[in-house]
């Protein structure tokens, strides 16, 4: 599999994938019969630039997707993918009057509600995971097989018991990662497959996913060579854990700065009390605007038994000064809601990001004529025209759009621009 220190919402495998990018050389590997390297498109990805100073390495496009993704973002409002959103903090909303200290109520009489920096909040809550179990090849729960008798083993596949925690309509929630580890960077995407058969749970990869990282990430020992795919450079052993949003866990936490004058200290008339120390108090928080990211932050705890949020009183019996909170935020594809996809990014908004990150990168491709026209394209600059070159005719509108003014920079805005909200930056008392 094809990853980097830098995670993206956009796999570095489907990107290749709407590139037209041979999946194997793109991983650093190629073979004799089958992904040969033969012809002007032979030449393969490696990890860092130092390795290959000629071309893009992986490291360098992943910043430049994770680059692109925020772009987009930052225009639409909301970020192209669900992500975790922690500790993002905010000044609670004061009365207009800098005069009264305990304003917890908003014009209607309800609590107020504080504005998430990113809008499409699907859940308050934090990231959580579950270990789900261990598969390994010795132990034969990872299987390579033979699908169309061609002579090689194209599929691995991974079988694990289902522990009754999960069922089929949860298969979004099953990620496997790569030995010892379990964030974003290391998991191994995209699958073929996931399935649920009586009590296993059963996932199938494409070979070139399981190549094993630690032989992409060493460092160069002469000229760089390509990894031989019919050679034992896959790994043995998988780890599959379930990830959720656990709205149990808290999602607002609420500070109150010191202040004597107000709440006189009961010790020495001031000796004693703390200074430079903000009182904290955990709550949960309601959603009342998805689109916006309005919430309503609310100090509460957690009820095990009743699986319920109970609101308790504020700490300070004054209106908080700042709040931070979690969520879990973004767009997610109509596949995705229909359970019909594993990955909630949807293609419209994947190739966007595929073309603004194409048209920021420095270094080129390979020496693949058909991949490197499509990157000089994206790259090419629309806002003037060289001699002997394309004439490009920009309008105004297109020329002032915030990403830029090549190619790729221009088609992605011509689609987002069609999606971008206007969303209002105002206090919300």
């Amino acid at each position: 599999m094809s990853r980097a220190e830098t995670p993206t919402l956009l796999s570095l495998d489907r990107f290749a994938r709407i590139m037209g990018i041979n999946p194997v050389h793109f991983s650093g590997a190629v073979g004799t019969d089958i992904f040969p390297a033969k012809g002007a498109c032979s030449d393969v990805w490696f990890q860092h630039s130092y390795i290959g100073s000629d071309r893009v390495a992986r490291e360098d496009l992943a910043r430049a997707i994770a680059n692109a993704e925020e772009d987009i973002a930052r225009v639409l409002g909301y970020w192209p993918a669900p992500r975790w959103i922690s500790r993002e903090m905010h000044q609670y909303p004061q009365n207009y009057d800098r005069t009264v200290f305990d304003s917890r109520q908003n014009v209607r009489g309800g609590l107020k509600s504080v504005k998430t920096r990113w809008g499409r909040i699907i859940s308050a809550g934090q990231r959580t995971m579950s270990f789900l179990g261990r598969g390994t090849l010795a132990g034969g729960e990872l299987v390579w097989s033979d699908p169309d008798g061609d002579g090689f083993n194209e599929l691995a596949t991974l079988t694990i018991p289902n522990l009754g925690s999960l069922s089929s309509a949860s298969r979004q929630q099953v990620k496997v990662y790569f030995q010892d580890h379990s964030t974003p960077e290391w998991e191994i995407r995209p699958v073929k497959s996931i399935s649920f058969v009586v009590t296993d749970i059963i996932i199938e990869f494409d070979f070139w996913m399981l190549i094993d990282p630690a032989l992409t990430d060493t460092y160069p020992d002469g000229s760089p060579t390509a990894l031989d795919i019919t050679n034992p450079i896959y790994v043995d052993t998988l780890d599959v854990w379930r990830e959720w949003n656990d709205h149990t866990a808290v999602s607002a936490d609420f500070y109150w700065e010191p202040n004597s004058r107000i709440v006189p200290c009961p010790s020495c008339g001031g000796t004693g009390c703390a200074v430079c120390q903000l009182t904290v108090q955990h709550g949960c928080m309601l959603v009342r605007d998805v689109m916006l990211g309005l919430v309503v932050p609310s100090p509460a705890t957690w009820n095990a038994t009743a699986l319920m949020w109970e609101t308790v009183a504020y700490q300070s019996h004054l209106a908080p000064d700042q709040v931070k909170l979690w969520y879990y935020a973004g767009e997610m594809s109509e596949g995705f809601l229909a359970a019909l996809d594993l990955d909630p990014l949807g293609t419209w908004l994947a190739e966007a990001i595929a073309w603004l990150a194409v048209a920021r990168l420095e270094r080129n491709f390979c020496t693949c004529s058909g991949l490197a026209a499509v990157q000089a394209e994206l790259r090419a600059e629309m806002s003037r025209s060289d001699a002997g070159g394309p004439n490009w005719f920009l309008s105004d509108k297109m020329g002032e759009n915030p990403f830029g003014t090549k190619v790729g920079e221009v088609k992605a805005w011509r689609r987002l621009s069609k999606l971008a909200d206007t969303i209002p930056q105002v206090a919300v008392i």
